[in-house]
């Protein structure tokens, strides 16, 4: 599903469990959840789309931005324990690790953290 956000105030789980009701399916994978939560997010107005020059796809894996939008970045991949695959011979988790920790100096300067702090 991506990156989502929420307006004040909006009851999420209102949402759902409005979707849920009025549209009794059975979710079968994590593709069913991630319809039911744009469902959700569009019920009352629609959702604001948010062009990846703004929040990147920041990624060592294509399709890539290898830098951070103006309004900020989705690290693919980043909360994942492990990625069981290979990327050009290499482990897939270890290239995510890789793009992190090249990308977090300017993380934590934008954030106004200092960098340890953010390990």
């Amino acid at each position: 599903m991506g990156i989502r956000g929420l307006p004040p105030g909006y009851d999420l789980g209102e949402a759902l469990q409005t979707v849920l009701r009025d549209h009794p399916l059975p979710l079968r994978s994590e593709l069913d959840e991630q319809g039911l939560e744009a469902v959700a997010l569009d019920r009352e107005k629609p959702a604001h789309i948010v062009p990846t020059e703004e929040v990147t796809i920041c990624s060592p894996f294509w399709p890539q931005q290898p830098y951070l939008g103006r309004a900020g970045a989705h690290f693919v991949g980043l909360n994942a324990r492990h990625l069981p695959w290979t990327w050009y011979g290499r482990p897939a988790s270890e290239c995510v690790a890789e793009n992190w920790l090249e990308r977090r100096p300017e993380v934590c300067r934008k954030a106004g953290l200092e960098e340890n702090l953010a390990t």
